[in-house]
């Protein structure tokens, strides 16, 4: 079941069914034309990653070298996916980003998919302080599943997951805390 709406989830479970939440870990196909998110609005879209990795129209991805945060351009995006209900997503973006995004939006931002810096460094990762002002917004951060960005060596366990996930609730509160 396509997920518009936070009651198409509820139906979808109700039914039996699965919801999907069609997203963009990007915003490279909005270009330089914001009227792109109603479009993609109205195709379904509502999630939308600000950067992946490396720096975009909207801001710096959590690669670059020089990790700055949104644009002008950047902020205009942020607004208007407010303005739709679309969420906004940091978590490829660099810190910076994501200071900016929280400072701009009007809603909760979400962390879908990182990990902890407190507990293992990587770039994708992200701060204490940085945990604690989504969830005080009354954001979400999801903990990623991927051996590299949650532990230091190319294998892990569920005890280096679980690492994160306690550390991040500590950090967050229970209900701003889940598996990315």
């Amino acid at each position: 079941l396509l997920v518009r709406k936070a009651a198409d989830i509820e139906e979808a479970h109700e039914q039996g069914k699965r919801g999907i939440i069609l997203d963009f870990q990007n915003a490279t196909a909005i270009g330089e034309d914001l009227d792109r998110i109603d479009c993609f609005h109205n195709l379904g879209v509502r999630m939308i990653q600000l950067t992946y990795n490396l720096r975009n129209l909207v801001g710096d991805g959590c690669t670059e070298i020089h990790k700055s945060g949104l644009t002008y351009f950047g902020r205009e995006v942020v607004q208007r996916l407010n303005e739709l209900g679309i969420l906004v997503d940091v978590s490829h973006c660099s810190e910076q980003v994501a200071w900016d995004a929280l400072d701009v939006s009007s809603t909760p931002i979400v962390i879908s998919h990182a990990s902890s810096a407190a507990i293992c460094e990587h770039d994708r990762a992200k701060s204490d302080d940085l945990a604690r002002a989504v969830a005080r917004a009354g954001g979400y951060f999801g903990v990623v599943l991927i051996p590299g960005f949650i532990q230091e060596s190319p294998v892990a366990t569920l005890d280096d997951l679980a690492r994160h996930v306690e550390h991040l609730v500590d950090v967050m509160g229970i209900d701003h805390v889940g598996i990315g």
